[in-house]
Parts: C-alpha cells; sequence; structure tokens
C-alpha cells in the first residue's frame, strides 16, 4: 500500500520520432499522459497506481490506428529520484522505476509510419513536452507499507485412503534340547537359543490370543484383508502360510509343559498361559538370546515339552517339536528317555486286509475304465488317454477316484508290531503292467 505525502498533478510526455513509409522523411510527433492526481494522505495500492497509467495509455490509443501502444511495468525502488536523476534515500520511503516499451517498434502493431524511438519525461505541475524541465520541483513519492496477505483456496482434488501394517516378521522356532543330570532323579535342564533361517509356515495357534496377531501379521505380508473366521478356516486347511524370519533380537522364550500325552498344540493352551516364561540376561541390563531352565519334575513321570520364541517386537514363532521326556528312577539307576512326539491325524476311513510275504497295490477296475467322449472319438484306442479320461464316466462317484491322490498305506507286522507308512500317489505314467 502506497501514502501518498503530497497532493499530486503529474504526466507522462511523450516525443516520438517517425519514419514514413511513403515518402521516407522523417517527422516528430508529441503526447502527453495524465493527469494523474491523488489526494494529500491518500492511500492506494501499487498495483492500483499501475493501472491507472495503463489506463491513460489505452484511452490515449484505443481506436486510433495511427498511434503507437505502449507497455509499461513497474518496479518498486527504496528511496526516490530526483528530476534530475540524483537518488535519494530518505527512510521509508519509495520510488517506482518504470519500463515503458513501444510495441510498434517490435512490430506488433502495424502503422502506416514506422515508430523510429521516443524519449519519455516525467513532469509534475506544468506539462508539454516543450515545458522547461523545473529541477528543483519533487517528483511525487510516498511511504510504503507491504502487507502479505495469503492466498487460500479451496479446490476439490481426489485423494484415497490406504491402511496398512508394517510389521517385523517373526522369528523361526528356537533351538530345544533337554538333558538330564548325572544321577539326578527330579530334575531336567532345559536349554535354549535362538535359531536362523527363513521358510514360509502355516501359523501354529496355542493361545487363543495368537489369531489376532497372525491375522496382523498375513495382512502386513500380503496386504490382502482377511477376518479372524477365515484366517482359522485357512489354518485348519493349511492354506494360510507367512514368511519367518529371524530379523530381530529374541527376547523370551514361552515353555509348554503338560502330563497329559497332546493331541495337538492346542492342548498346552488347557492353562491360558506358558508353564514358564524365561530369557536370557548377562547383566542386569544386557540380555542374551540363549537361555537356560532348571525343571523340577518327578521321576517315572511322562511330561510333554514346547517351546517358541518371542522378539522384541513381540512377534511369536511357531513352536518346536513336541517331545516326550521321563526320568526312569530304577532303585538308583536313573537315565532319561527322551521321545520326539508326532500328532496323529484323523483319518476318516481306515480299511485293513491281511496279507502274507507280498503286496501288490494296483487302481481297482472302476479307475481304470476308459469312456472316450465325443472329442475323442477319433482316437486310437492305443493311444494313452491319461488319468484324467479314467473314471470319469457319467454317474461315477468322483469321490472314489484315485488318480493325482495321495493315499497312507500303512503295513503292521503281526508278530513284532512293527509299522512301515507308504505314501502312494496314483499317476497314469502310460506304463503297461506286464
Amino acid at each position: 500500500m502506497v501514502m501518498l505525502t503530497t497532493t499530486t498533478e503529474w504526466y507522462l510526455d511523450f516525443e516520438e520520432e517517425y519514419l514514413s513509409i511513403i515518402t521516407d522523411n522523417s517527422f516528430s510527433r508529441s503526447h502527453s499522459y495524465g493527469p494523474f492526481q491523488y489526494n494529500d494522505n491518500e492511500v492506494i495500492s501499487v498495483q492500483d497506481l499501475l493501472n491507472d497509467i495503463n489506463r491513460a495509455f489505452g484511452d490515449r490509443h484505443y481506436g486510433d490506428e495511427n498511434g503507437p501502444l505502449y507497455e509499461i511495468t513497474a518496479e518498486i525502488l527504496g528511496g526516490y529520484y530526483t528530476t534530475d536523476g540524483v537518488r535519494g534515500q530518505p527512510q521509508n520511503n519509495f520510488a517506482i522505476k518504470y519500463e515503458i516499451r513501444c510495441a510498434s517498434i517490435t512490430g506488433n502493431t502495424p502503422t502506416p509510419h514506422t515508430l523510429t524511438s521516443f524519449r519519455v519525461v516525467f513532469r509534475s505541475g506544468p506539462h508539454g513536452f516543450n515545458t522547461p524541465v523545473n529541477i528543483n520541483e519533487e517528483v511525487p513519492f510516498g511511504e510504503i507499507t507491504i502487507r502479505s496477505d495469503m492466498d487460500t483456496r479451496a479446490v476439490a482434488l481426489p485423494y484415497s485412503t490406504h491402511i496398512n501394517a508394517i510389521l517385523d516378521n517373526p522369528p523361526v522356532p528356537p533351538d530345544f534340547r533337554i538333558v538330564p543330570f548325572s544321577g539326578v532323579s527330579n530334575r531336567l535342564l532345559l536349554l535354549l537359543n535362538s535359531s536362523t533361517g527363513e521358510f514360509d509356515a502355516t501359523p501354529v495357534i496355542i493361545k487363543e490370543t495368537d489369531l489376532e496377531a497372525v491375522v496382523n501379521q498375513y495382512v502386513a505380508q500380503t496386504n490382502e484383508p482377511i477376518s479372524l473366521v477365515e484366517a482359522q478356516e485357512q489354518i485348519n486347511n493349511k492354506q494360510l502360510t507367512i514368511n519367518y524370519k529371524n530379523d530381530d533380537p529374541i527376547d523370551r522364550y514361552e515353555i509348554f509343559r503338560t502330563t497329559t500325552k497332546p493331541n495337538s498344540y492346542a492342548d498346552f493352551a488347557a492353562d491360558a498361559v506358558p508353564y514358564r516364561v524365561i530369557s536370557g540376561r548377562i547383566t542386569m541390563d544386557k540380555r542374551a538370546s540363549g537361555a537356560h531352565l532348571i525343571d523340577d519334575v518327578q521321576s517315572n513321570t511322562k511330561y510333554y515339552y514346547c517351546v517358541r520364541a518371542i522378539d522384541v517386537h513381540n512377534n511369536f514363532s511357531n513352536p518346536t517339536h513336541v517331545f516326550e521326556a521321563e526320568l526312569v528312577d530304577n532303585e538308583g539307576q536313573v537315565y532319561l528317555i527322551l521321545k520326539t512326539i508326532y500328532f496323529e491325524e484323523t483319518i476318516e476311513r481306515i480299511e485293513t486286509k491281511a496279507g502274507r510275504r507280498y503286496i501288490y497295490i494296483e487302481p481297482s477296475l472302476r479307475n481304470l475304465s476308459y469312456a472316450p467322449d465325443t472329442a475323442d472319438s477319433e482316437a486310437s484306442s492305443n493311444d494313452n488317454p491319461g488319468s484324467n479320461k479314467l473314471n470319469q464316466t457319467e454317474g461315477d462317484n468322483i469321490d472314489a477316484d484315485c488318480w493325482d491322490k495321495t493315499l497312507k498305506i500303512r503295513v503292521t507286522s503281526k508278530k513284532t508290531g512293527k509299522k512301515v507308512d507308504l505314501n502312494v500317489t496314483f499317476k497314469n505314467s502310460g506304463v503297461i503292467t506286464p
């Protein structure tokens, strides 16, 4: 904003030199723009002052095909300029430097005469180009106040929101060993340490709160939302997997123990809390990844253990295998019986058949039948039809199909009771049985 300190009445006087494009003769012409009048102590903006000057140029030349077209810009300078060109420096005052350009010289406006040059005189009071210059007369000046206003505008922009979780990977199961003491029948030494590696596995749920943590890990790793019910169903079907990796130090270990042989890991959660939670310490303020526990037990009693690791971000690993440990005290002779327990899978149907020396296994006749459809009517009967064409006759029970399915066949010795398991997958190899 500008506060003019004097009453102003000033003009811009132009003298122009032309060359006639018809006679090649030179001639001059003068113009006077103004007056520009403002009252004492009147407040105007610099832009208003510039607009007044441009308006005066427009009023002079609009509709004048022979007149030049001038453009003017303004620049604020510190101090002010007097009529003799000497720049003064009064504090808090300003001057405006004007740059005037003529479009006719640049050829933007065609005229019947060519403008070759022009000069400008800035006057206050008596004007006209031939008016003598009074060097003692002050050029109008004023005090300037600079104000910066925010230009805030509401704009409708497209946006989206996305919620994602960033979690470290859960650790791999720890290294777990059970060691007896020599001649001691009521104590076991449990040694624990972190393991290394990376793999994908189906999470094992022990406590009720584990499922929510597994879902968060799954969402963080796959960026796919899933409900608790869907996650539980996929875990039961071994379809959901997450990545396990030791990318953080191990903070503690959860030890689960029971004296009843478990049928699943969920049986260890009967008490809703682990049997023991331990961590390794070098000093009071420094922890180690290795830890141990001296566990009090009773002799001739079977104990079942499993352990899982928890890192510094509370991510838990899958548990270790289940170990059956029994300290046998045979009248002072103490020894440890240690076994690895594998959970028995639920088998929907069990069929048995007696045999002697040899066992011959092959698909049933219904699985060996071939009924070609219309698309295969031209195929030769000697061609290998592929397992997908066998046992596909209309009305057959597809569940009875044995192809591309893995069946477990257990052979049990009637004499010793030893068992041998065979996992057999039936595929049509095209080899004819001799």
